[in-house]
């Protein structure tokens, strides 16, 4: 058995798989396992993938027939029996020392559920920004998932490294708007979350998940929610921490009923409110600072 299990998933993108499992393969750490999760490609993705997998043992070949984006990630991880788990989009790849560095870390610090690299956004070859460092090391669960959305922007924390037996088999990873968001921020709930700066992973600024829009139509929004789908988001995260997740039980009803809530107004505040609304808030918000300093 691997230590590390890489799910790479996959859907009619063989010009751009190749050079994400280069990119495993050419790993300096190379106790890893690598799942290449297939969703009803054409017969040119098995064709590239069965080359890679008669030349390394390490390398399994999986095909689905159209089981969709959510599921893919989601069948990818049951199958892991390792360590540590990570995915890996068709179109993404890995400094040469991801996973190495990775491993170290959260070997060093067991506190730690979950790391990930400085991310590298790419198009057509090209920089076009880094993500902000994201850390999530308070000792409390309700602070870092708090604290998670109200920072996170592109959530690449999904592609990090990440403890497999610190992860319910039951953790919920919905088919809807937002669900990478839903996810990541049960595994910050679940311990802490590092950003490693000297480690690289390279983000291809492109297709749907690119498209806010065209997401939300693939997910069926309508209405409300399609003209902002974070509307749907925040129905979500209460929902989720309310009653829809396991990693919550530690928490009384009440509990989890105030975290769903003040996660979910985090959400309102960030992405739903319009400038009027934030203008207001602000104004409240303030009022209520200078109150409490000549109280």
């Amino acid at each position: 058995m691997a230590s590390v299990t890489i799910g790479l998933v996959t859907h009619n993108r063989p010009h751009l798989l190749k050079r994400a499992i280069k990119s495993v393969v050419d790993q300096t750490f190379i106790d890893w396992e690598l799942l290449i999760s297939d969703d009803n490609s054409t017969e040119e993705t098995a064709l590239l993938a069965k080359e890679y997998t008669a030349s390394d043992a390490r390398i399994k070949y999986v095909r689905w027939d159209g089981i969709g984006m959510t599921k893919n990630f989601i069948e990818s991880m049951k199958m892991a029996d390792s360590k540590y788990f990570m995915w890996l989009c068709d179109d993404d790849w890995l400094g040469d020392n991801f996973i190495e560095e990775c491993v170290q870390f959260l070997e060093a610090n067991p506190d730690h559920v979950a790391c990930c690299g400085t991310t590298q956004f790419m198009k057509d070859g090209v920089v076009q920004r880094a993500n902000d460092v994201l850390n999530f090391e308070q000792a409390q669960p309700a602070e870092r998932i708090t604290d998670y959305y109200k920072k996170v922007n592109s959530n690449v924390i999904l592609y990090g490294l990440m403890r497999l037996d610190k992860i319910p088999a039951t953790i919920v990873y919905p088919d809807t708007f937002g669900a990478d968001l839903l996810f990541s921020s049960q595994i910050a709930y679940l311990g802490k979350i590092k950003t490693l700066d000297h480690v690289a992973f390279y983000y291809s600024e492109h297709g749907i998940s690119q498209d806010q829009n065209k997401l939300a139509k693939y997910y069926g929004l309508k209405g409300r929610m399609l003209a902002n789908p974070y509307n749907s988001l925040r129905v979500g995260v209460f929902s989720l921490i309310s009653s829809g997740s396991i990693v919550f039980k530690n928490l009384h009803k009440i509990q989890r009923w105030f975290l769903a809530l003040r996660c979910s107004l985090i959400i309102r505040e960030r992405f739903c409110m319009s400038a009027t609304e934030a203008k207001i808030r602000k104004s409240l918000r303030i009022g209520t600072r200078i109150k409490q300093v000549f109280r």
